[in-house]
């Protein structure tokens, strides 16, 4: 298995951590694994670490990722943090944080994992109710 899954102490923040080769069908098992662990009330944010992974999707994949995300982060009301090494992993995170945005997830990517913990633990935008930001 090419992630782990855990739970920052004190917060409804999870950080999925991938490590290694990884592969397309892991997306499926993580966003899977989301789904059962956080419900809509938790207001949960996740945060993507993808420095220690290999794996670089193609665009295609990089589509379906968004989407599949986009569906779970939506019904769950997850926000979405990606933390990526500066090139390709960024452009990848980037596609898929603009593709669960499509569906109204509140996504960002960040190359800098102190800009990204600061983020996840971040009260929640009300822009999307509100119409204002």
């Amino acid at each position: 298995m090419g992630y782990t899954i855990e739970r920052l102490p004190g917060a409804s923040v999870w950080v999925v951590r991938g490590q290694g080769e990884g592969h397309v069908g892991e997306a499926d098992e993580i966003i899977e694994r989301l789904r059962r662990l956080t419900t809509p009330a938790d207001q949960a944010a996740v945060l993507f670490d993808l420095r220690e992974l290999a794996y670089i999707p193609t665009p295609a994949e990089a589509r379906y990722i968004g989407q599949r995300y986009g569906e779970v982060g939506s019904a769950h009301g997850l926000r979405m943090a990606y933390l990526a090494l500066p090139g390709a992993q960024y452009g990848v995170a980037r596609t898929v944080e603009i593709l669960s945005g499509f569906r109204g997830v509140e996504a960002r990517v960040f190359t800098e994992e102190t800009e990204a913990m600061a983020w996840v633990r971040q009260p929640r935008a009300r822009s999307a109710e509100g119409g204002g930001s």
